[in-house]
């Protein structure tokens, strides 16, 4: 599914309906790693995401297996 030009807030809902589709709990970790995908124009791995996320939120409680997960 190819999404341009979708407002922040519409985006979030359609990634909790996702989320709870496939039977994931919707957190405040998975929010930001939509956050920075969604202000981002970088190609990431999920190593260099998880990085990133670390480097911007020191304080966040996320693992590298929430960035597969989600």
């Amino acid at each position: 599914m190819l999404i341009e030009n979708v407002e922040y807030d519409v985006l979030l809902e359609r990634f909790k309906k996702i989320l709870r589709q496939g039977g994931l709990k919707y957190t405040k970790q998975r929010e930001i790693l939509l956050k920075t995908l969604y202000h981002s124009d970088t190609h990431y791995t999920p190593e260099s995401l998880y990085m990133e996320i670390k480097q911007a939120e020191p304080d966040l409680n996320v693992g590298i297996a929430t960035v597969y997960r989600t």
